[in-house]
């Protein structure tokens, strides 16, 4: 069903990115390392995103993958932001706070006081044959709703609950996550994550769970000034590694993955403005 737009899709977007602000924003390297470490938590969204994309004036994004092996196309996802530059949804095939389904999800972020006071997941009622009809349908009375996360703040701390899982995030003075938790109830499995800032990389280190016995650790770190790399040792024989590039006007417009040298995925990121 995805496939029979992509091409028409690709040209609509090209010519979205061509027209794109030029007003140049020159971001430093924590800021950038800010936006990756955010873009890692599907409920919170980095200060330094939402200042840049209200200065930018970012209305939507629009995420295409690419199969490096079969050079296949797909749409993944589809964010809708405020004039605030805030995150207002996310229509995505991808896998989301509610783990990795079978079916595009629409996930709507609710507000209060100007932070997030719940995310409702739905489900789309009618199979559209077309990837631009989930990107439009907004009516939620369209929708099925399935499932919702409420969001509770501590000083530094917020809680996200949710009918099978409990989120916990930790921010230091800087606003920068340094602990993430995920207690999932009906299976009493566990993971938590530290994360460790310095100006020019960040660290994160899986610390315990109750599912893999190998810890995780991964490191960020910067190619060169538009361009940060993931690199992580999953296991001895599998190594992963993810390039994040960013335009002049300081939005990320490239991802591409590899394991143990090899292309695997290539997501390209194009922006409508106000």
């Amino acid at each position: 069903m995805r496939n029979i737009l992509f091409i028409s899709l690709l040209i609509a977007l090209l010519l979205v990115n061509c027209t794109q602000n030029k007003n140049s924003t020159s971001l430093s390297k924590r800021e950038m390392i800010n936006i990756i470490a955010g873009s890692r938590i599907p409920h919170l969204q980095s200060k330094e995103q939402k200042n840049l994309f209200k200065k930018q004036r970012i209305k939507s994004v629009s995420v295409i993958q690419e199969t490096v092996s079969t050079g296949e196309v797909d749409s993944v996802t589809f964010l809708r932001y405020d004039k605030e530059g805030r995150i207002k949804s996310r229509t995505t095939s991808e896998c989301t706070t509610i783990g990795c389904l079978p079916y595009i999800t629409y996930q709507l972020y609710v507000y209060s006081k100007g932070k997030p006071k719940q995310m409702i997941d739905y489900t789309f009622k009618k199979k559209y044959k077309w990837v631009s009809s989930y990107w439009k349908t907004t009516d939620t009375n369209k929708l099925s709703k399935f499932d919702w996360e409420d969001y509770k703040y501590h000083n530094d701390s917020v809680t996200v609950t949710s009918a099978t899982q409990i989120w916990n995030y930790i921010k230091n003075s800087e606003g920068q996550i340094i602990y993430d938790s995920l207690f999932i109830k009906i299976a009493n499995q566990f993971r938590t994550i530290k994360y460790i800032y310095s100006d020019s990389n960040f660290v994160l280190l899986l610390n315990s769970n109750n599912v893999r016995a190998n810890t995780e650790y991964g490191q960020y770190n910067f190619k060169d000034k538009n361009t940060i790399v993931y690199t992580s040792n999953i296991n001895p024989n599998k190594i992963l590694r993810v390039e994040y590039k960013f335009n002049n006007n300081g939005l990320l417009t490239e991802i591409n993955s590899f394991e143990n040298k090899v292309a695997k995925m290539k997501y390209f990121i194009y922006y409508s403005y106000y």
